[in-house]
Parts: structure tokens; sequence; C-alpha cells
């Protein structure tokens, strides 16, 4: 006996096999589906077990995270959040108080300049005064080194507002501007093109911002590239007493002015924060590998952080691509020039989608010991893991859905006697098995492991076939990538009453016309769909539960059913094609006859998912070919043997059951 099944409702026509022929055709029977982003906190279904608490480890956030925590997941701001930003990190505005939290270490003024700007409209006289004296300070009270061009291009300046030399002083930065220039042509493959320029400015006591960037154009910032660019070196700083952190810094700055030539300079510089930051932090501690690698922290000690609220701690997922073999640079000019975020991070994480998606949430563990996997090799020694932990009993569930671009990590004590695995989607991640080593996601989809001490037999007096498959280990590390499409898992605590029957309970009156043999609890394994020519056969279906009853009457439950696959090696298109939930039907037997009547899918969903249309509905899916039509069997005790016809391709379906 199964636990209740737990699935959406989807209407479907009872007589279509039509599914198969063509899937795998590549030519969907209906329109194909544009697959939603499931949100991570979507309302559970109302018969859902309840969900297991998780613990977080306890850390202070830095005031720069207590401003950009109040973004949405599509990192938009909002005028309170420039205005603590610009007070933060460039200088004190009138009544306007940040939030205060551990020191934050924002070098690059350019993010916070950029969003003030985006408000210039709004601005009281009081705190347009206080922004512009403090982008005003100067070494030399004869040049005003801002230049924002009264806000209207965002940052970017244009005409006499432009400057076109080096300030007085400048020459000492001048050399290591150039070198650090000539390492960034080389790694973009191609020279900036444009002419930068350097003065100089005070930063705000006490601040950490050391530098700032802002791209000039000749006629309009809105319209076209920077013809220049300008980089304000703040001199108060004493970070600059050492060279790497200059020259990370000058990277950094320089990594805008690549952005301002990629695309119109306004157009640029309002980019989503994790490109418009993120990307230039990584390159400054690529083309300088000892200096300090602040921003791992943040990134690594917030692993639930959604990566389109991220700014500068984004280093850390092109860390990433770049650990997995995505050649970062040479492919973010034009990630840079998509349309939103969805575009951005699809292109950048194509090349290696699956392997970014399995290892990317697994970093966060930071444990070098259980495998490549585990931890992030560029990350600074010593970081420390944020991994949230939990306990699942019987009757709870672990969910996690990361949607999108996300991540979601826990450390599980499995305390239950029975516990489940069910994916969905394109099944990123990973489980780490404590001292037992690791297994991707897809190796657990679909199976029941017994955690209870002693074993899961049902206890004397009752019958039942739970399983017998003892857990890997007691406790694991669960890791789930969301990439281009969502990978939800859950895992479920069972205790073994659920899966045993009192003896007391009569099995139904035999009836006519029903093959003893084939009575009790049935569970698919592997089979074969067959597709136009042999290189584009299906292959999976295990685990489909079917229980038939003496008098015929038999439920089906897909939800822990493996998805049929092809691959079709000449056009690299991968198609998975899925059925979930349940049916029922009345089955007549004998002489090797299989008949179905009385059937009900209308609880049956069906999908697939491939990597070029994406998620498509599918009518009953691959389960139809698991004992639901008319066919002939065999019945030899543990092992029920079928085959039916595809009525579109006419070919032979086999499948083979055994008895649990």
């Amino acid at each position: 006996m199964q636990p209740s099944t737990r699935c959406a409702e989807f209407l479907s026509k009872p007589s279509s096999f039509v599914f198969a022929a063509c899937m795998f055709l590549l030519v969907g029977c209906m329109p194909p589906a544009t697959p939603d982003t499931p949100d991570p906190d979507e309302p559970a279904p109302d018969d859902a077990l309840p969900l297991i608490e998780l613990t977080e480890e306890p850390r202070d956030k830095t005031d720069w995270e207590l401003i950009t925590d109040q973004m949405n997941t599509n990192g938009t701001i909002t005028k309170e959040i420039a205005l603590q930003a610009f007070a933060l990190l460039m200088g004190d505005i009138p009544g306007v108080t940040p939030p205060t939290g551990e020191p934050s270490d924002v070098s690059c003024g350019t993010l916070p300049v950029f969003w003030i700007s985006q408000f210039a409209d709004e601005l009281s006289a009081d705190e347009l005064a206080a922004i512009e004296s403090a982008l005003g300070t100067s070494t030399d009270d004869g040049i005003d080194t801002a230049r924002v061009a009264i806000f209207g291009d965002h940052s970017c300046t244009t005409g006499n507002d432009a400057i076109s030399e080096d300030q007085d002083g400048a020459e000492v930065y001048r050399p290591i501007l150039d070198q650090e220039l000539a390492k960034l042509e080389q790694a973009f493959g191609r020279p900036l093109g444009i002419p930068v320029y350097i003065s100089l400015g005070l930063g705000k006591a006490g601040g950490s911002v050391l530098a700032w960037a802002s791209p000039q154009a000749s006629s309009s910032c809105a319209t076209e590239a920077a013809t220049s660019c300008r980089i304000e070196i703040f001199v108060n700083r004493e970070q600059f007493n050492d060279e790497n952190e200059l020259r990370r810094v000058l990277s950094h700055e320089l990594t805008h002015c690549y952005q301002a030539t990629f695309t119109p300079a306004t157009k640029a510089l309002r980019k989503p924060h994790w490109l418009l930051e993120g990307f230039p932090e990584y390159v400054s501690y690529v083309l300088n590998p000892t200096a300090k690698r602040g921003w791992f922290n943040t990134y690594a000690s917030t692993p639930l952080k959604h990566l389109f609220t991220r700014t500068y701690d984004a280093v850390g997922f092109y860390f990433q691509l770049h650990t997995v073999g995505v050649p970062v640079i040479d492919r973010f000019e034009t990630a840079f020039g998509a349309e939103d975020n969805s575009e951005a991070f699809a292109y950048l994480v194509q090349p290696e989608e699956v392997e970014f998606g399995d290892t990317w949430a697994s970093s966060f563990a930071l444990e070098m010991t259980r495998g490549s996997a585990w931890f992030m090799p560029e990350a600074p020694n010593g970081l420390k893991s944020y991994v949230s932990m939990g306990q699942l009993d019987n009757g709870k569930r672990f969910y996690a859905n990361p949607g999108e671009a996300g991540v979601r990590i826990a450390h599980i004590d499995f305390n239950a006697d029975i516990v489940s695995f069910k994916a969905t989607g394109p099944m990123n991640g990973r489980i780490g098995w404590d001292n037992m080593g690791d297994v991707l996601l897809s190796d657990v989809n679909g199976l029941l492991f017994c955690r209870k001490d002693g074993g899961c037999m049902c206890p004397e007096g009752s019958t039942g076939s739970p399983t017998q498959i003892p857990i890997p280990a007691n406790s694991a590390i669960v890791a789930v990538s969301g990439t281009t499409m969502a990978t939800t898992l859950e895992i479920a605590g069972f205790s073994l009453d659920e899966y045993c029957q009192d003896d007391s309970v009569p099995e139904p009156p035999a009836a006519e016309g029903v093959d003893p043999c084939i009575v009790g609890n049935w569970v698919s394994d592997e089979w074969v769909l067959p597709g136009p020519f042999s290189d584009l056969d299906g292959r999976g279906g295990n685990n489909a539960v079917v229980n038939i009853r003496a008098n015929g009457v038999a439920t089906w439950d897909f939800d822990n059913m493996q998805p049929i696959t092809t691959e079709d090696d000449q056009i690299g298109v991968v198609t998975e094609l899925y059925s979930r939930g349940t049916a029922t039907a009345h089955i007549a037997a004998g002489d090797g006859n299989w008949d179905i009547s009385e059937r009900d899918i209308t609880q049956l969903d069906a999908f697939a998912i491939d990597n070029i249309l994406g998620q498509s509905a599918l009518v009953g899916g691959p389960g139809l070919f698991v004992l639901l039509g008319d066919g002939a069997y065999t019945c030899s005790g543990s092992l029920l043997s079928y085959s039916s016809v595809d009525p579109v391709t006419d070919a032979t379906v086999s499948v083979t059951l055994h008895k649990q």
C-alpha cells in the first residue's frame, strides 16, 4: 500500500496515445507552452505534509546588505534605497539615515551615484545640494571633478561637462591604470577604443568607496556609446597604500568603461546590478589574483539570496561559471546586451548549464572533503558555511523550489521510517550523503529508502510491501539549483504504518476473468518507447506503481515514475516525457489477453520537457503504456510482462513489472 497521492488535477483525453510519435518527431501535438517559473514561496496544496523547520546560522548583515535587501527579486530600487546607498557611501544627506550594520566593503561608487541620479527630478533642494556637494569634493578647488551633467544623463557626462585630460596629480596613478588597461584588453581580446582620464577627489570620511567611473559621450549618453571615460580616485584612502588593492579597484572601474562601449552609456548604467557590478568585481579578481576577495564572503554566506538581487557579491556566480568551464569574459558582452535578467542569465550558463546546475547550490557547502562539487575553489580560505539545518520526521517534508537563478541548500537529518525523494524539472542539484559520497538528484528521484532501525518489515498480523532499500546515510546535505528552468525537490518522511495493512481487512472476492497471478502491487522496470528509428528510442518509465485487486479494480500511481528520455545527438535535442498523478480502471485478464474498462485518467498530469521548446503539455503521457490499455500479457508469479500497440506508429511497446 502506498501513501496517498498528492497531485494536481489535469484534464486528459482518455483515448489518446498520440503523444509518442509527435514528441519524437519534435512536432508538438499541442502548441508548446511557455514554462512557468514557480514561486519559491508558492502555497502548498491543502493535503501536503507540513514542512520541516529549518534553522539558519545567525550572522550580522552589513549595512550594504540591509539596503539591498529592500529590493524585489528583479533588483528594482526605490528612491529610499538610492538615498540610503548614497548617504552610506558617498556623502551625508539631510534627513537620510542609512541602516546600521556591519561595515561594508563597497569600494566602487558608480552604483550609488547612478542610483541617486535616476531620482534627480524627485530630490528636494536640500537633498540635491548635499549630493552635489559630495560629488563636487576635490583636491583642486578650481575644478568640479564630479561632472554629473545635472543628473539628466544618469551619471554620464557630455559636451563641456566632460573632461579631456588627467587632473594634476594623477600622474602617480597613470602608469598603474595603463598596466591594468593592457591586462583588460588582453582579457577581452580587443582594445577599449576610447581614452580614459583620471580625476582626483576626496571620499566621504570613514567611507569605503575608493573610486568610481563615469562614461562620457560626445553628444548624447542616451543614444551613443561612450566616447571617453573618467575614473575618479579618492586620494584620501589608506587602502591605496596597498598596490594590489589599487590595481584591483582600477580594474573594476575600467571594466565599467568597457561596459559603456557595449551599448549607449545610459542604457549600460541601467543594466541589472549583478551584471553592472558583479562582473567588474569578478574581472578585478581574475586580473589581480593576489588582491583581497572580500565580496566572496558575502556571496558564500548568503546561499538563499537570489542572483538578480545581488550586486558586487554576484562575483561568486561568475567564478562558479568559470569553474565549470564557461568562458565568462568572452560571453559577457552579449549577456550585457540582453533585454532582461532571464535572457542574460540563460546566455551565460548555456554552454555548461547541466554541470553548472548540478554544482552551483552544492558549492555553498564549502566542504572540500565531500568532493569537487561541494566547495568554491576560487574563494578565499577560511570562509564559513551558512547551510540551513533541519530534521525530517514521520509526516513531515522538506521542499526546495529555488525558481530561476536561485539556490536552496540544507543539511537534513533523516528521522522518518521511510524517506521518499521526488524531483521535477531538469533536476539540477545533488545529495551529499554524510560520509557516503554523493549522487545527482536524478539518481534518487522516485526512490524510497528505509531509515527505520531494524528494517522496514511490516509487523506481525499485517501485510504490505514497504521498501527494503536502506538509506545510504542518516543525514545529508541537499542542494538544489534553479537554472533556466525550475527544479523542485520534495523529500517526505512516512511512518511504516502507512505501508502496512491489517490482515483482518478482507481482500475483495475474486472476480471471474481476473487471473489470480496479476493480483498485488507491481512496480515497472525501465522500458523502451520505440521512436521513428532506433536512435530515437526513448528509455525510462521505471517506478510506476500499480495495485490490482482480486476483483479487477486497479489503481495507478505515477508520481515516482521516471521520465522517458530520448536524445537526438545530430541536432542536440534531449526530450523527457513525464506522467504524474493517478488513474483507475477495471482489468480483465486471462489466456494472455489484457482488457481495460472503466478507465479514469482525469487525475493524470502529463508533460514534456526538452532543451529547445521547454515544457509543453501532453495527453496522458508515457504512463498510458503501463497496463492502461488493451494488450497482451504473461505472468509468472513475481514478473508481469505486458505489451500494447502504439496506434500512431504501430510499434509494439513492452513493459515489465515486478511484484513488490
